[in-house]
């Protein structure tokens, strides 16, 4: 959606639901309308007046677009109008994945979505979209995030932007000092040359075997997770997408170990059940 004026909004009533993300654009497109139509300007002034307080009001679905928002921005807050939610491309995920560039808080985001699904005359095409992206999005993060901790660890993880572009190279030398020290340690156990001494060494290794055949096997299972997850996100990848592709690509990723929001299950099983039974009736 490039501009709110393309969704043809006649009311303030009709645009409640994109009041935070479109509050600013909306105001514009109000007063160029009113000043096409040659209104006088006590009217233009109290038809702003309204728009405002709808902007401004309590709205069900309010947590649809507080839930996510910019690192350095307050929640709720649409950055002087030019927020705006998009589909990210593979490497902005990565971007996301090192920098935290959005802030979501996906209890609200839940929560926003089911009072969505329960409220049939807010719901339109470009919100089913907006709420699967995002749904999708973040779990598809959250798994990555949480796959690279338990493989890499958590100091790696925490110091993965270090560096700005060079954190590859940070990731490298936390890499190479670890096994520094492993390999140290290994050494002066077998320098002691006695009974207790090699046990231990050899424990050391037999462990350290065992962690890293468990680190590979979990990277390896998750990989299969991870790409399947990418191949549900992939089909968002415009707000004209079928139903019944997503729901079966969702279907995949489950059976190899993905994990996907109650919300989101709903949300496709409604809209792939109401597209059937519109092809039925036609």
């Amino acid at each position: 959606m490039s501009d709110i004026a393309e969704r043809g909004f006649e009311n303030f009533a009709d645009f409640a639901p994109y009041r935070i993300a479109y509050k600013y654009d909306y105001l514009r497109v109000v007063e160029k309308l009113l000043k096409r139509q040659e209104s006088d300007s006590g009217a233009i002034q109290r038809t702003l007046s309204d728009a405002y307080a709808v902007c401004e009001s309590a709205h069900p679905l309010d947590d649809l677009f507080s839930c996510v928002f910019w690192g350095n921005a307050v929640a709720g807050k649409n950055n002087a109008g030019k927020f705006r939610w998009k589909h990210q491309e593979n490497n902005s995920i990565e971007n996301e994945i090192k920098c935290e560039r959005f802030h979501f808080d996906r209890d609200k985001l839940r929560e926003g979505v089911s009072e969505y699904l329960k409220n049939p005359a807010l719901q339109d095409e470009w919100l089913d979209w907006y709420c699967a992206d995002l749904l999708c999005f973040t779990e598809l993060v959250s798994t990555i995030k949480e796959t690279r901790i338990q493989v890499h660890g958590q100091l790696a993880y925490m110091l993965r932007g270090v560096g700005g572009s060079q954190s590859h190279l940070v990731q490298i030398a936390i890499f190479i000092f670890k096994w520094v020290i492993w390999l140290y340690l290994l050494f002066y156990l077998f320098e002691k040359n006695d009974q207790v001494s090699d046990m231990y060494a050899i424990a050391l290794t037999l462990g350290t075997v065992y962690v890293q055949y468990n680190k590979v096997s979990l990277w390896q299972k998750r990989s299969k997770i991870i790409e399947a997850m990418f191949r549900v996100y992939a089909v968002l990848y415009t707000p004209t997408f079928s139903w019944n592709v997503l729901w079966r690509e969702m279907e995949d990723a489950r059976k190899l170990g993905a994990i996907w929001d109650g919300e989101f299950w709903r949300l496709v099983e409604m809209r792939k059940d109401g597209m059937a039974k519109t092809d039925s009736d036609s």
